[in-house]
């Protein structure tokens, strides 16, 4: 799933039962891939999310290495990332 497509959702629904993505994420191992990515959606998309969940995430992803995924992938998929912030 892209981050975009993360932001749109999480901007987009409003029911989401967060307790039950965190503990399907925890289930397969992914809490850091979920962590990474709301935490992308929501600083690079200003993708809104609850408080709790924003204070989860920034416990979970530290900012750094968030980015360096993002341009990692970006890498490899040979983007030009000069400029980028």
């Amino acid at each position: 799933m892209w981050i975009a497509d993360v932001a749109a959702l999480v901007s987009r629904q409003r029911g989401i039962d967060w307790e039950r993505v965190a503990d399907s994420a925890k289930a397969v191992g992914a809490e850091r891939m979920l962590h990474t990515g709301l935490r992308l959606a929501s600083d690079l998309l200003q993708a809104r999310l609850p408080e709790l969940v924003q204070a989860v995430c920034a416990c979970g992803c530290r900012r750094r290495p968030a980015l360096e995924t993002m341009f990692e992938v970006a890498a490899r998929r040979g983007l030009d990332t000069s400029g980028a912030f």
